[in-house]
C-alpha cells in the first residue's frame, strides 16, 4: 500500500497484482493480509478478483474473520463491483436483525416499496433502541438501512422526501435532489458546498449540466472543455475496472451515455445561438436539431436498466426541449419538434416504470408532467391513456373506478381507427375487472370489428379470448362448452393475424388453444378449431410439436392435428423429424427401428406430393398408424434435399456413442437416491426407509440388469456393461436388497458412491470425437439445419434465419459431476453451439412460455442470467440433446464450482450444485437418533422469509468445517452464530 506503487496504477500487470496473485496461490500457511488493505489494493490497483479470493479465504476461518470484520470489507468490495446478489448474501449471514434480511430479500426481487417500508420501520425503531436485537446492532447495519432506504426512494422517484431528508443529514444528496427538481439556484449552491471530489466523474457531469443551463454566462469553449475532461475521466475509470465485461461496467457505460447526450446538447445550443441571429432567412434551419432529437428516440437504455438512469436522461432531455421551445418561438416547426419530444418522453418513461412493476410511479409521472404540456398530439394522448389504464389495472381493485372514469372520458372521435380499437379493448378489460360482463363483451366485439376493418391485428382478438377463457373458469357446467367455443374462436383469430415481429408472446395463446381443444372435445369446439387451423401460420406450432403429437390419441381432433403436422412437414421438415422420430419409437416399445419403412414393398412408388395428398385424405384410425404415415412423409420430404440419411446417422450416433458408461450411469442414480434421502430425512419420525426410497433402490438394482439393453446399440459400451455387471452386480444387489434403516442406507450409498467415483476422479474430462464416433467426426452436410433454432422464437423462420450445420467440433467435453457428454455444433454463422446429450427416463421439454418468462424477468435479465436451456433434439425416447445457447455458461459454472470444492478438500459427490450440504447432512442423519432430529430443520430455515442469495461460499464452509463445529446438539438454531 506504499505511495510509490501508485505510479503503476495504469499498467497491466502491475507489481500489486503479481504479489497478490502469488499470495493467492500459496497452499501452505499463506501470509495473512489485513482485509482493509485487501479492499484498498483491489480497488486501487485493478486487482478486484484476486482480492475477493483472498477475502473469501479469510472467511473460511469464521472466528478470526469476525474479529477483523472481513465480511464487511468483502461486502463493500462486492458492492463496488455491482454484484448485488453476492453483497446481499454476505449481509444475510452478517445481519443481526431479521428486518435486514427481509428488506434485502424484497430489494433482490425488485419490490422497492415493500423494502423501503421495512427499512424505514427498522430505522425508526433503532432511534428508540426498541425491539429485539436492537442493542446488538452494529453501526454498519444501521448505515445499511439508511443506504437502502435512500436507494429505494431513488428508485421510486421520491425526490421531495429525499430533499427534506438531505437538508438534515446528507448535503451531497441535496445536489441530486435539486437537479431532479430543476431548481438551478439550489443546485448551484449545493454543488459549490459539495464534498464531492472535483476530479470525480459525477462532479464533472454536474458541472456540465450547470454550464449548459447558464450557457449565456459561460465563456466560449468552457462547455466543450468540461465535456472533454469528463470523457477522459470516464475512460480512466473504465480502465480501472476488470477486463471481463460484467455488471460493474454498467454504471460507467450509463455515464458515457449521458456524456454523449451532453455533447449533442452542446451542438444544439450552439446552433440555436447562431440561428437566432438570422433564423427567418434560413428555411432549412433545424434539420440538424431534428436529426439529433430523432436519434434520442432511438438511442434508449434497456427496459430493465435502473429507472434512475432513465430519469437522468429524460430529465436532461426535458431541459433541452425547454431551451429549444423557448429560443425558437419564432420558428414554429422547430418548437413543435421539441414539444413532441417532451410528450413522447413522458409517455415513454411511464411505460418503462410500468414494465418495471412501478405503476404508482407511472401514474404520478403522467399526472405531474403530461397535464402541464401546452400542446399534445392525438398519438401521444392515446399513449398517455393507454399507459394510464394499464397502470390502473396493474395496481389492483382500488383503482378500477378511476380506470373506468378515465376510459369513459376518452373522446374517441379524435382518434384513428387503430387507436379506437385499442381504447375499446382496454375498456373491455376494465369492465371485465369490475364484473360488467355484458358491457365488456360488447366492447371487445366492437374493438375486433374496428380492428379487422383496418388491417389484420391480433391484440383485440387475444384480449377477447382471455376474457372468454376467464368466463369459462367461473361458468356453470351447462355454459362451459359455449365459453370454450368462444375462447377457441378468439384465440384462433388472434393467432391467424399474428404478424412476424410486431406482436410477441404468441406462444401462450397457442398453448392455451391446444389445452382448450383437449379439455373440451365437443363438436362445436372441434368444428371451430377445424375452421381456423389451416389459416394459423405453421411456424407458431413449432414449439408445441410434442403436444400436437400427443393429441393424435384424441379421436375428435386427430385429423385436424394431423393436417397441422403435414403443413409443418411442408415448411419445416427437419425440426419435425427429431420429435416425430422419437415419438414414433416411444409408440413401439418392442424396439422397432425408427429408420425402417413401414410401407408395403409391393405398393406402387408415390411421389412426395402424392404421399402428402394421401396422408391428408386418410382418416386417423390409430395414433401409431398416423405417426407411421407422417414419418414416412417427412423422410420423403428430406430425401428431396438428400438429408434424410445424414439426419438419421446424426441422431443414432448421438444416442449410442455419447452415452454414459455403466459406472457413470449407476453413480448418477445413487446420487439421486442420496439427495432424496437428505430431502426426506428431517421429516421422518423414525429411521425406517420410506416406501418411495425403497422403490428407488429397487429401480437401481433393476438397472444393473437392464444395462445390456441400454447399450445394445453400442458394441463397446455393451461389452463394458457386461463386465461391470459381472464384477459388481451380485455384491450390489446383496447389499441393497435388505436395507430398511435410513442411517444404514446412507452409509451404504456413501460407500458405493465413493467406490464408483474414485476411478472417475482423475479420468480425462475431454475426449476425442473421432474415437467415440468416427461417423460424427466426418459428418459434413450443408443442408442440415442446426437443431433448436426455432424452439422459442416469435417470428417466421424463413430464408436468412436458417443456420446450417458446418461441422461438429473434434472435442467432446464431460460436463459436471454427472459427466454428461457435450458435443459442439459449428454453424454457418460462425458460432459454436454446445449440445448436452443426456440419458433420462422421460425426455423433457421445457415449455417455451417458461423460457420467454425467464428471459423477460427484470431481475434475471439485469443479471444476464441465461434465458433458455431447451430440449431441442430428441434422439431416442430416453435420450435428449439440450441446447445451451448462452455459451454453455451453466455447465462451465458447475465445473468451476466442483473445482472450488476440490480446492477446499471436499469430495466430488458433495459439491453437486444442488447438494452442497450433503456431507453435513450425512453426518447429522447418521449420528443423530430420529426422535431428536426435528431441531435439525434449522438448516433449511423453513420459516425464514425470502431466503435468497445464499452464498455458495457459505455452503462450502458448512460442508467442510461445519460438521466438526456442530457435532454437539445445540438448544437453538445451530446456524445463528453465522
Amino acid at each position: 500500500a506504499r505511495e510509490y506503487h501508485t505510479r503503476q496504477l495504469r499498467p497491466w500487470p502491475n507489481c500489486i497484482q503479481a504479489l497478490l496473485d502469488g499470495v493467492a496461490t500459496c497452499q501452505m500457511s499463506p501470509p495473512r493480509i489485513p482485509p482493509e488493505v485487501l479492499k484498498y489494493l483491489g480497488r486501487t490497483f485493478n486487482a478486484w478478483h484476486i482480492s475477493l479470493k483472498l477475502l473469501e479465504d479469510h472467511m473460511m476461518q469464521p472466528a478470526k474473520a469476525a474479529e477483523e470484520g472481513t465480511d464487511l470489507f468483502l461486502a463493500d468490495l462486492y458492492q463496488l463491483l455491482n454484484e448485488e446478489d453476492m453483497y446481499t448474501a454476505v449481509w444475510q449471514l452478517r445481519a443481526y436483525n431479521d428486518e435486514t434480511k427481509v428488506g434485502l430479500g424484497h430489494l433482490q426481487h425488485g419490490y422497492w416499496a415493500y423494502g423501503q417500508d421495512v427499512f424505514f420501520g427498522a430505522m425508526n425503531r433503532a432511534q428508540t433502541l426498541a425491539g429485539p436485537g436492537m442493542l446488538q446492532l452494529s453501526f454498519a447495519e444501521k448505515n445499511l438501512w439508511e443506504e437502502k432506504w435512500i436507494e429505494c426512494a431513488r428508485r421510486l422517484q421520491q425526490w421531495e422526501i429525499l430533499a427534506d431528508y438531505s437538508r438534515q443529514q446528507h448535503p451531497d444528496l441535496s445536489i441530486e435532489c435539486a437537479w431532479r427538481a430543476s431548481d438551478w439556484n439550489l443546485f448551484r449552491d449545493a454543488l459549490s458546498r459539495s464534498s464531492l471530489a472535483t476530479e470525480s466523474l459525477q462532479y464533472k457531469i454536474y458541472q456540465a449540466y450547470l454550464s449548459m443551463h447558464d450557457v449565456s454566462l459561460a465563456k466560449p469553449g468552457d462547455l466543450d472543455t468540461l465535456i472533454t475532461q469528463a470523457c477522459q475521466t470516464a475512460v480512466k475509470h473504465h480502465a480501472s475496472l476488470p477486463d471481463v465485461p460484467a455488471l460493474v461496467h454498467v454504471p460507467v457505460l450509463q455515464q458515457f451515455h449521458q456524456l454523449m447526450e451532453l455533447r449533442e446538447s452542446s451542438m444544439i445550443i450552439k446552433e440555436l445561438s447562431a440561428g437566432n441571429r438570422n433564423a427567418t432567412q434560413q428555411p432549412q434551419f433545424g434539420n440538424d436539431i431534428k436529426q439529433v432529437l430523432d436519434g434520442w428516440r432511438n438511442r434508449l437504455p434497456q427496459i430493465w436498466d435502473d429507472i434512475a438512469h432513465w430519469n437522468n436522461l429524460f430529465q436532461w432531455r426535458e431541459e433541452v426541449y425547454g431551451i429549444v421551445t423557448k429560443s425558437m418561438r419564432d420558428v414554429p416547426h422547430v418548437a413543435a419538434m421539441a414539444q413532441r419530444g417532451t410528450a413522447w418522453s413522458v409517455t415513454k418513461f411511464s411505460h418503462v416504470a410500468r414494465k418495471q412493476r412501478l405503476p404508482e410511479l407511472a401514474l404520478h409521472w403522467l399526472d405531474k408532467k403530461f397535464y402541464s404540456l401546452p400542446v399534445v398530439e392525438n398519438a401521444e394522448s392515446y399513449m398517455k391513456i393507454r399507459e394510464q389504464l394499464k397502470s390502473y389495472l396493474l395496481i389492483g381493485s382500488e383503482y378500477h373506478g378511476s380506470a373506468l372514469s378515465t376510459v369513459n372520458g376518452v373522446n374517441v372521435d379524435v382518434l384513428t381507427n387503430p387507436q379506437k380499437a385499442g381504447v375499446l379493448r382496454l375498456r373491455g378489460e376494465v369492465l371485465a375487472r369490475i364484473g360488467k360482463n355484458s358491457d365488456a363483451y360488447t366492447a371487445f366485439s366492437a374493438a375486433t370489428d374496428i380492428q379487422d376493418a383496418n388491417g389484420p391485428s391480433s391484440k383485440a382478438w387475444l384480449a377477447w379470448g382471455r376474457y372468454c377463457d376467464m368466463q369459462l373458469g367461473t361458468a356453470q357446467e351447462a355454459a362451459a362448452p359455449t365459453w370454450a367455443n368462444y375462447a377457441v374462436s378468439c384465440y384462433s383469430q388472434g393467432l391467424r393475424h399474428q404478424s412476424d415481429t410486431k406482436n410477441h408472446g404468441s406462444g401462450t395463446p397457442a398453448a392455451r388453444l391446444l389445452s382448450l381443444v383437449g379439455e373440451h372435445p365437443t363438436d362445436g369446439v372441434r368444428a371451430t378449431f377445424d375452421k381456423f387451423a389451416d389459416s394459423i401460420p405453421s411456424w407458431l406450432w413449432l414449439p408445441w410439436l410434442t403436444h400436437l403429437l400427443g393429441m393424435l390419441h384424441s379421436p375428435p381432433v386427430a385429423n385436424t392435428v394431423k393436417n397441422i403436422i403435414v403443413r409443418l412437414i411442408q415448411y419445416h421438415p427437419q425440426p419435425v423429424f427429431y420429435r416425430l422420430r422419437a415419438f414414433r419409437m416411444a409408440l413401439h416399445p418392442t424396439g422397432v427401428d425408427a429408420d425402417a419403412t413401414m410401407t408395403d414393398p409391393s405398393a406402387p412408388t408415390l411421389t412426395h406430393e402424392e404421399k402428402e395428398t394421401k396422408v391428408r385424405q386418410t382418416p386417423v384410425v390409430s395414433a401409431k398408424q398416423a405417426v407411421n404415415d407422417l414419418f414416412d412423409l417427412v423422410k420423403s420430404s428430406l430425401q428431396t434435399s438428400h438429408t434424410s440419411t445424414d439426419l438419421e446417422l446424426l441422431v443414432r450416433e448421438l444416442s449410442t456413442c455419447l452415452q454414459l458408461t455403466p459406472e457413470e450411469y449407476l453413480l448418477n442414480m445413487l446420487k439421486a437416491i442420496a439427495s432424496m434421502c437428505y430431502q426426506s430425512a428431517f421429516s421422518l419420525q423414525t429411521g425406517t426407509v420410506p416406501a418411495v426410497l425403497q422403490h428407488q433402490v429397487k429401480l437401481a438394482i433393476a438397472s444393473l440388469h437392464r444395462l445390456y439393453d441400454t447399450y445394445a446399440t453400442s458394441p463397446a459400451l455393451k461389452a463394458r456393461s457386461i463386465a461391470f455387471r459381472s464384477a459388481h452386480g451380485v455384491a450390489f444387489e446383496a447389499e441393497f436388497a435388505l436395507i430398511t434403516e435410513m442411517p444404514k442406507l446412507l452409509e451404504l450409498l456413501h460407500k458405493w458412491i465413493d467406490m464408483l467415483s474414485g476411478p472417475l476422479t482423475n479420468a480425462p474430462r475431454r475426449l476425442a470425437l473421432h474415437q467415440l464416433s468416427p461417423v460424427l467426426s466426418q459428418l459434413q452436410n450443408p443442408a442440415i439445419e442446426l437443431p433448436g433454432q426455432y424452439a422459442a422464437q416469435d417470428f417466421d423462420p424463413t430464408g436468412e434465419q436458417h443456420m446450417k450445420l458446418e461441422r461438429l467440433e473434434h472435442e467432446v467435453v464431460l460436463v459436471g459431476e454427472q459427466r454428461y457428454r457435450c458435443v459442439f455444433f459449428r454453424a454457418t454463422n460462425g458460432r459454436v453451439y454446445p449440445f448436452h446429450v443426456q440419458l433420462t427416463p422421460i425426455a423433457p421439454q421445457l415449455p417455451p412460455g417458461d423460457n420467454r418468462s425467464a428471459g423477460r424477468g427484470l431481475e434475471g435479465v439485469h443479471l444476464f442470467v441465461p434465458g433458455r436451456v431447451e430440449a431441442v433434439g430428441l434422439c431416442y425416447p430416453s435420450v435428449v440433446a439440450l441446447l445451451d445457447d448462452k455459451g454453455s455458461s451453466l455447465w462451465r459454472f458447475q465445473v468451476r464450482f466442483s473445482q472450488q470444492g476440490k480446492e477446499r478438500g471436499v469430495t466430488n459427490w458433495i459439491t453437486e450444485s444442488n447438494n452442497s450440504l450433503a456431507h453435513f447432512r450425512y453426518q447429522r442423519v447418521c449420528s443423530t437418533p430420529f426422535s431428536a432430529v426435528s431441531h435439525l430443520q434449522c438448516i433449511d430455515r423453513p420459516d425464514e422469509p425470502l431466503k435468497v442469495g445464499s452464498s455458495r461460499l457459505w455452503a462450502l464452509h458448512v460442508a467442510t468445517a461445519g460438521c466438526a463445529e456442530h457435532d454437539t446438539p445445540q438448544p437453538t438454531c445451530c446456524c445463528d452464530a453465522h
